[in-house]
């Protein structure tokens, strides 16, 4: 065991268990944000500028008892994201609407007479409707793919977070700072009950969360001045393998 308590091995254990940190924040933003089953569409991020502000699409259009599929856009050049909106209340100009289904993930744009009567100036977020199906595909992703039990578990605890995830973490970062600070590992943990406590729920997520930037601040101060070698020796290690393997496999060479 001695010949793999080095800094190189205590650092494996602290960084690991940062990136378990990382996710156990993700977790967190994904539980205590849960997303609609039903999805977005695109109109969803269209607004009529008015004035120096805006107004969503759907709530424009229902002033006006319009609908979404008798409008037609032309394209503003140079003005990103920035339409001219037109609308037909005899149905017969052939506007293509400003999405072509609710499915669409771009504005459709239509063959505008000169003589018509632009009706507004249109803007689509593009960038936040982008953004959202990202985070949508993520968040339902992560529903599929979760395990249901330890979610349970997550929800009935009320801190919002996979306590037993994080209790690893708090774990590993303790081992880490034993192997710099005593030179040894302890499989067996003396503070059993303490460890226990985070796994039932007991901390927050912010509580735990400093507490480990703590523990993990202390690991790289202790690597700094740590005596034990920065990487196991790989020629001692591998003669090792060989004598093992000699030994299961009963081959003299």
């Amino acid at each position: 065991m001695e010949d793999f308590i080095t800094r190189e091995a205590a650092m494996t254990f602290a960084q690991y268990a940062m990136v378990q940190v990382r996710k156990a924040k993700g977790l967190n933003k994904k539980i205590n944000n849960p997303m609609d089953r039903e999805r977005k569409s695109l109109l969803d991020f269209c607004f009529i500028i008015t004035g120096h502000g805006s107004l969503s699409l759907s709530a424009w259009l229902g002033k006006r008892q319009w609908k979404q599929e008798n409008c037609g856009l032309a394209k503003i050049e140079h003005a990103k994201g920035m339409y001219a909106l037109y609308y037909d209340q005899t149905q017969t100009l052939g506007y293509k609407g400003v999405v072509a289904t609710l499915e669409s993930n771009e504005v459709s744009y239509s063959s505008i007479p000169k003589e018509e009567t632009l009706c507004a100036y249109l803007f689509v977020n593009h960038e936040a409707y982008s953004s959202y199906c990202k985070a949508y595909n993520e968040y339902f992703s992560w529903v599929s793919e979760r395990n249901e039990a330890r979610f349970e578990g997550t929800m009935n605890h009320g801190q919002g977070y996979d306590a037993k995830n994080m209790m690893h973490t708090i774990r590993l970062l303790q081992q880490a700072k034993e192997i710099l600070s005593k030179s040894e590992l302890q499989i067996r943990r003396p503070n059993r009950e303490e460890l226990l406590r985070i796994k039932s729920g007991a901390y927050s997520y912010d509580e735990l969360f400093v507490w480990s930037q703590e523990l993990f601040q202390d690991v790289q101060g202790l690597c700094l001045h740590s005596l034990l070698p920065v990487a196991p020796d790989r020629v001692k290690l591998r003669l090792q393998l060989v004598q093992m393997r000699k030994q299961l496999y009963q081959i003299k060479l």
